[in-house]
């Protein structure tokens, strides 16, 4: 197996977990929140899905904002929120955001956030699937820090299992309540 393969099929079990953890909540559990600062399930999935776009379209293939399946798959319309300029270098993905920004993201029905989760994950996986092993060891091309596509993929693998653990994690704390 070469090793964009492999990391494809990564992707497609951290998918997998994330769906194992996410498929019997109902909508009270995927919106609770520990407290007012804490992210709710919905919340961190949708997080996880923005990332996996925004390596799947912006810096992996060097395609514009507009690209991405938040943009052209309806969701911005859909939801009518645009997380384009915000947080961490505009990419509008929680990361950087203020609890004010989190707060104004809108709460997708889980049918509606596991399918941009879905589209997101599987862009991921079938573009990963598709390089050259060599071009893993090369600067993304919408990376404009130089940063290997291989070093992307891995902190956004790496974030992803953390997260599904935070869902197992939050999931298990409503429970009990």
């Amino acid at each position: 197996m070469r090793n964009a393969e492999l990391l494809a099929d990564l992707i497609g079990q951290c998918a997998a977990t994330v769906h194992r953890h996410v498929d019997p909540l109902d909508a009270a559990a995927l919106a609770w929140r520990p407290d007012s600062l804490a992210n709710s399930i919905g919340i961190t999935v949708w997080h996880v899905s923005r990332w996996m776009d925004l390596l799947a379209v912006v810096v992996l293939q060097n395609r514009g904002h507009d690209e991405e399946h938040w943009h052209t798959q309806g969701w911005r319309q859909k939801t009518g929120y645009d997380p384009r300029g915000i947080g961490f270098n505009g990419f509008g993905a929680i990361t950087g955001y203020t609890a004010e920004e989190v707060n104004a993201i809108p709460v997708m029905e889980k049918a509606d956030l596991l399918a941009y989760f879905d589209q997101t994950s599987g862009a991921l996986r079938d573009y990963v699937a598709s390089m050259s092993d060599e071009s893993l060891h090369q600067p993304a091309p919408g990376s404009h820090q130089g940063r290997l596509a291989y070093e992307w993929i891995k902190a956004i693998l790496v974030g992803e299992l953390g997260h599904a653990g935070e869902i197992e994690a939050l999931a298990a704390m409503r429970a009990r309540i």
